[in-house]
């Protein structure tokens, strides 16, 4: 036997014995790579499951688990007609499925915003409550409906159905029910790890609690400012019962203390941007030196809460280990592809060289091969460029290689509309072969070895590259490969031409071209073998990559504890903590008592604070070597302390009559501070800069804004007077900004009369505004103040008002649900809603219908004839409210269908 074949013989013997030693690892990785690309297809712009996931065999065993499995897969949007049409034909088929109507309710919340009639989603939450009424989730449901259908008297019903939520005790996601069932019917259908750990997570997340919560507090607000505290009190009780299903809200717990050490739950910030009504309580109300205590043992009870858990899920994410053997994961990949190509290449030269009998007794042109196998490692190093992108973005999951984006049209077409520098760049390596393919026309010794590296070079890079851009795709990731192969293979030889290549493949009889099919043949098998070497050395860090940890995230509930005083003796010690950072005192004296106040005060005067570093712990240049309790840090204290703890902390001021100091004492109530506020506010307006005094705030030399200044006077002046300071900064302000925003910071402290007159003013100005030219936009901003909740602060007169201006058709920046006048039209408006059926806009048209059907509007079969005729999905829901029978059994849309049923 001759050497050359012994050698080739151990080296395919010891690729064997390594294959079989790692078979269980190329298993897994091919197991899931496979099912990968079998549960999986590319969208418009990424990747999405395939519908239906669970196929028809498996779903028979278990249909309903199957269809939640279908629906929690499918890449829709949040509030498109899709969705609800899916919801809608399952729902058909599940009549109590509480997952289905559950989704349904939630999805339909986003819907309302567009026109849909929030009694849509009453109806579905009374369905829930029929099926399971101990299920917190489904009372929430119900209040949130309530809220957005609220007439007068309808807040009693919300809250008395918020109370029968928070008596439910912890609120569960209906997804549990079906979980194990689910999990089963994944695994039977062999669903790749990826999509069964995602529906092994359950939502601990209450959509509804938390924007019922958030009215009710500012509600809370607003009748303390309008000394209404008999409700202010109810609605406090309210919402110290939902307090600990609002708990589990991701922005309830990103308001923690993070810091060491210790954690607070719930504390807000002061004016406008409470947490707790503890707080309000505190800073808006005159409270008794035995309740405002009492109120801070509430306080210290709600912030070190009990726990205890509820139910575990199992978060799955790479460690450290798995991070380090996932960059071996692309290289796997591409050693799998060409290991695929070169088998082809050694088939059909195979094939080929069967119609060519004679033997031929060549040695290896060693010279070539070692090229050849330079050319094929430039290729794989410069498509490798893939891993480090992904990796240097963060993308940590196995997932990513085994699906990368594709290049589709629409991305082609964003790459057309890029800088012209992603065009050029990739052309350059062409054009300098080119350059060198002319030149050789002219001079033939020009065709060296030199030449035919850097043509070869040339070549491989802008090939690796694109290797990169279509990973994505099925058959063309192996197409850049393919064409570099006759590349690598002219280049590794001396003067043959592609034509010669052709002929090897073709089988020509040729005795060169004979010679050349065997030399082939020969690069082809190296190059498989070592392939083939290094997946089977690359098969173990592979599979590692590909085993993600689970990580136990616990969901608990909360209570509260009834020993008050060991609660807040906790709260007291950690004063005393020498690694508490100053800025977490900001948020802690609220709750201490004011009895207490004057010796914390002395400890924290006398305490030498750890200083800022930054996020890498690295110090900030400049720093001193420890933070102590100075003049700005005292006079923020003011932001979030109660109105009897105000006289304590002034006490420890140099001048309590900073400007800063003087914006926050009015904020609490302090009338005393008024004539100062008046002055500062005149020599602002003195100031030859004042245009960007607005601007200019520093509050390290403790400088308010001017609109702080004016809103805190408003605060302490009365309603007529607080109108006119507020006007004429509105007036002046137009003329710099062309557009004031009133906040909810800014009104939160004002009684509602003002507020309306305030806005009313800002309406006469939007009547007569024009777009800036300058502005982004090219209509102009319609006025809102207070986020969402601007709705508590509004009457029928202004509601009909803003109304009118959205039918004179002028455009408008917010959709007009969120504005928030739905809560206060009565009959009396019905013609201005008759001219609202007649919009272009479909929300405009559905919400109209809506609030037509709120006020119970009488109307003519010939009206409801058109209405069932309109090209909107959300008129003929709206509709359907109405009267069942007019919707046809052609309805296009199963949810609309389904309403009949409701």
């Amino acid at each position: 036997m001759k050497p050359g074949k012994l050698v080739l013989i151990i080296v395919i013997a010891a690729c064997l014995a390594i294959t079989a030693w790692q078979f269980n690892n190329f298993k897994i990785i091919f197991r899931e790579y496979h099912a990968s690309h079998k549960f999986y297809h590319y969208g418009k712009y990424d990747w999405m499951h395939k519908s239906p996931l669970i196929n028809e065999r498996i779903a028979q065993t278990d249909p309903e688990a199957a269809a939640v499995i279908n629906y929690n897969c499918q890449w829709l949007p949040v509030d498109d007609i899709q969705r609800m049409n899916a919801l809608a034909k399952n729902i058909t088929k599940f009549p109590d499925n509480q997952f289905f109507l559950y989704e349904l309710g939630l999805r339909s919340c986003f819907v309302i915003e567009e026109g849909l009639d929030p009694t849509i989603m009453l109806k579905t939450a009374d369905r829930l409550i029929a099926l399971d009424n101990s299920n917190a989730n489904y009372y929430y449901m119900k209040a949130y409906a309530l809220l957005h259908l609220r007439n007068q008297n309808i807040l009693d019903e919300v809250i008395e159905t918020v109370n029968k939520a928070a008596s439910c005790g912890f609120s569960k996601d209906p997804s549990l029910l079906y979980k194990d069932r689910v999990i089963a019917i994944a695994r039977k259908q062999e669903l790749p790890k990826s999509i069964t750990q995602t529906l092994e997570i359950t939502s601990s997340h209450n959509f509804f609690v938390n924007r019922i919560y958030t009215t009710l507090l500012l509600y809370e607000n607003l009748l303390i400012t309008e000394k209404d505290y008999a409700n202010a009190d109810l609605i406090s009780k309210t919402l110290n019962a939902i307090i600990p299903d609002n708990m589990s809200r991701s922005s309830f717990m990103s308001s923690n203390l993070h810091h060491f050490p210790f954690k607070v739950y719930g504390l807000g910030y002061g004016a406008g941007r409470w947490g707790l009504p503890q707080e309000i309580e505190l800073q808006r109300k005159d409270l008794t030196p035995q309740q405002a205590d009492q109120k801070r043992l509430e306080l210290c009870s709600i912030v070190r809460p009990l726990k205890k858990v509820e139910y575990i899920n199992k978060l799955y994410a790479p460690d450290e280990e798995t991070r380090f053997f996932l960059i071996t994961l692309s290289p796997f990949l591409a050693f799998a592809r060409f290991a695929a190509v070169f088998i082809l290449i050694l088939v059909v030269l195979k094939i080929s060289c069967f119609f060519h009998k004679k033997e031929m007794n060549i040695e290896t042109n060693k010279a070539a091969l070692i090229r050849f196998l330079i050319f094929i490692t430039l290729f794989f190093m410069t498509s490798q460029f893939l891993s480090i992108k992904l990796l240097d973005q963060g993308f940590y999951s196995y997932q990513n290689f085994f699906l990368p984006q594709k290049i589709t049209l629409e991305r082609l077409k964003e790459m057309i509309d890029a800088p012209k520098r992603f065009l050029v760049i990739p052309l350059i390596p062409f054009a300098i072969v080119l350059c060198f393919k002319i030149t050789s026309l002219f001079k033939q010794s020009f065709d060296n070895i030199f030449t035919r590296f850097i043509s070869a070079v040339l070549f491989a890079v802008p090939l690796g590259l694109s290797a990169i851009t279509l990973q994505g795709h099925t058959f063309l990731k192996y197409v850049p490969f393919i064409i570099f192969l006759p590349l690598a293979f002219k280049y590794s030889f001396r003067k043959i031409s592609f034509f010669k290549i052709f002929k090897a493949f073709a089988g020509s009889r040729n005795d060169e071209v004979s010679a050349l099919r065997l030399n082939l043949f020969r690069f082809s098998l190296t190059g498989f073998i070592l392939s083939w070497f290094a997946l089977a050395l690359l098969a173990y860090p592979a599979r590692k990559s590909m085993d993600e940890k689970p990580t136990l995230k616990r969901v608990y509930s909360y209570s509260f504890t009834n020993d008050y005083e060991k609660t807040y003796k906790h709260i007291l010690a950690k004063f005393d903590d020498s690694a508490l950072p100053m800025g977490n005192i900001l948020r802690l004296i609220p709750l201490v008592k004011s009895s207490d106040l004057p010796a914390v005060m002395e400890k924290l005067k006398n305490k030498k604070f750890r200083p800022y570093r930054s996020f890498f712990n690295f110090p900030v240049p400049e720093q001193k070597k420890y933070d102590e309790l100075d003049e700005r840090s005292i006079t923020f204290l003011l932001m979030t302390a109660g109105r009897d703890q105000m006289p304590i902390i002034l006490r420890y001021l140099n001048n309590p009559d900073n400007e800063m100091a003087l914006v926050f004492r009015a904020q609490l109530g302090d009338k005393s501070v008024k004539n100062k506020l008046e002055n500062i506010l005149r020599r602002m307006k003195a100031d030859p800069n004042h245009a960007q005094v607005e601007q200019m705030s520093d509050y390290n030399i403790l400088k308010p804004r001017e609109s702080q200044i004016v809103f805190a006077l408003a605060s302490i002046s009365e309603p007529d007077e607080a109108f006119n300071q507020i006007k004429v900064f509105v007036e002046e302000r137009t003329q710099i900004d062309h557009y004031v925003c009133l906040d909810l910071e800014s009104v939160c402290t004002l009684p509602k009369d003002v507020i309306l007159k305030i806005y009313n003013f800002q309406l006469d100005n939007f009547e007569t505004q024009t777009p800036d030219p300058n502005n982004f936009f090219d209509y102009v901003p319609f006025p809102h103040f207070a986020g969402e909740n601007q709705r508590l602060y509004l009457d029928n007169k202004t509601a009909a008002r803003i109304l009118r201006l959205i039918l004179s058709k002028k455009r408008i920046d917010r959709q007009i649900s969120r504005l928030g006048i739905e809560n206060y039209l009565t009959a009396n408006n019905s013609d201005l809603l008759l001219k609202g059926l007649q919009s272009s806009k479909d929300e405009l048209r559905a919400w109209s219908l809506a609030q037509l059907l709120k006020i119970k509007y009488q109307f003519t079969p010939d009206q409801l004839q058109i209405l069932a005729r309109d090209k909107s999905w959300k008129v003929r829901a709206n509709l359907a409210l109405i009267d069942k029978s007019i919707i046809p059994d052609s309805e296009p849309s199963p949810f609309v269908k389904l309403l009949k049923s409701f």
